[in-house]
């Protein structure tokens, strides 16, 4: 199993998506303020790199990162 992780800040991803895999779930976590600001466009983004994968969004208290949470 493969896990890929990365960050959106400032409205892109702050690392390019490699399309060498091929997902088939796709979790996206985050604040509930970020998810309706700004989902669609990370979505998009998700979307074009892996065409074929689910997409899922979770809202959260505040958003993780590796084994961390923050506000």
């Amino acid at each position: 199993m493969k896990i890929p992780q990365h960050q959106w800040i400032k409205s892109k991803w702050e690392k390019e998506i490699s399309n060498d895999l091929h997902p088939q779930l796709c979790l996206i976590f985050g604040s509930r303020f970020t998810i309706e600001k700004e989902s669609s466009m990370a979505i998009d983004k998700l979307k074009l790199a892996y065409p074929e994968t689910k997409v899922v969004s979770v809202s959260t208290a505040g958003n993780i990162l590796d084994d961390q949470t923050g506000r």
